[in-house]
């Protein structure tokens, strides 16, 4: 993806982050109990932050007429215009952001306006005390994948892959938006057939890899941004969980690399199953010395023994899902049904 350019960073040995005290263990790597944050109301205040690369004031417009549609009010980050190199700002400054939204308490939720890069140099600085005391919804997708899986894993708060604030709002978009955020539906079925169904693309065309049934909490994110995760201590365990992976704009060579980290660096293969999103761009132009990304997916994940599925609407496309990091869900490869067994805010 475009972002390849920026995600060279290499972490050394897993963090050695102290767990929050006093936390009932339900099985994850940390043994800290879940924690859902409150549900959205028409005219809560959302925050709108730049946390990875820094948006023009376009982006900024769009993404404050997007969440004003929704009925919020919006209030821009103090440094979310900052702009350093290929960053929103200074680290410090767009941690400062990140940790005062959580901290005021007329802040309902956190929007990020875009992704880029920037992320994984502020997530080890993170106060996960902090935000398991101040619960609130995270959305975002592409880089976020960092911010969302490491608080959740971490702080065991639930957090949100969805549209940015400067996506498009589709129809698609904001009727899971509604349900998930605002209504917080039990038992909500995410119907994938009719999402961006106007795409011809062989990248949208949904497929089997290895069928089967798939139950567990849901975690993932964007591809690159989990396999340079892999190894901080700052993922979730995979374990029974239902994974969803998606990027963009990498050829097959570098999704094979990707995949191999995580198969390697973490317990991927005691997942429940795995749901791939829309690898879009993602072909190879040398047919003759490459596989396809089908074949790369086969190779590296058809061969675990356990349900995956290929076409999920989640990642960089138009119409996507919004999927709540951490909570119980089941998939089957037949019916193509993502069904949430429980409510993902309180």
């Amino acid at each position: 993806m475009e972002r390849r350019k920026f995600n060279k960073i290499l972490f050394g040995a897993p963090l050695l982050l102290s767990t929050p005290p006093n936390l009932a263990k339900v099985g994850g790597p940390y043994g800290i109990k879940i924690k859902k944050p409150p549900r959205l109301q028409k005219g809560d205040k959302v925050g709108l932050i730049a946390p990875a690369s820094p948006a023009s004031a376009e982006k900024f417009e769009k993404a404050i007429f997007n969440l004003e549609k929704l009925g919020l009010n919006v209030s821009v980050g103090t440094y979310a215009h900052n702009k350093i190199g290929y960053l929103a700002g200074e680290d410090d400054k767009r941690l400062s952001d990140l940790h005062r939204m959580y901290e005021e308490d007329s802040i309902k939720a956190i929007w990020s306006v875009r992704g880029g890069y920037g992320t994984t140099r502020i997530i080890k600085q993170l106060n996960y005390k902090m935000i398991r005391k101040h619960p609130k919804i995270l959305i975002g997708y592409s880089d976020i994948t960092a911010l969302s899986n490491a608080i959740f894993a971490r702080s065991g708060v639930v957090g949100f892959h969805g549209p940015l604030g400067s996506s498009d709002f589709t129809a698609y978009n904001m009727d899971y938006l509604q349900k998930v955020l605002f209504e917080g539906h039990v038992k909500l079925t995410v119907e994938i057939g009719y999402a961006n169904r106007e795409q011809t693309s062989d990248a949208y065309r949904q497929r089997v890899i290895t069928p089967g049934k798939m139950r567990g909490r849901l975690a993932g994110g964007n591809l690159s941004l989990l396999s340079a995760m892999a190894g901080t201590g700052l993922l979730p365990d995979f374990k029974d969980k239902i994974i969803f992976i998606e990027d963009i704009g990498e050829k097959p060579y570098r999704i094979d690399r990707m995949l191999t980290q995580l198969l390697t660096s973490t317990n991927i293969h005691k997942a429940s199953g795995i749901l791939l999103g829309v690898f879009e761009d993602c072909e190879t132009d040398d047919t003759e010395n490459s596989w396809t990304l089908e074949e790369v997916l086969r190779d590296r994940l058809g061969k675990m023994g356990i349900p995956v599925f290929y076409g999920f609407p989640v990642g960089h496309i138009k119409d996507q899902a919004t999927l709540p990091i951490g909570i119980h869900a089941s998939f089957d490869t037949t019916s193509r049904k993502l069904i949430y067994l429980e409510s993902p805010v309180s």
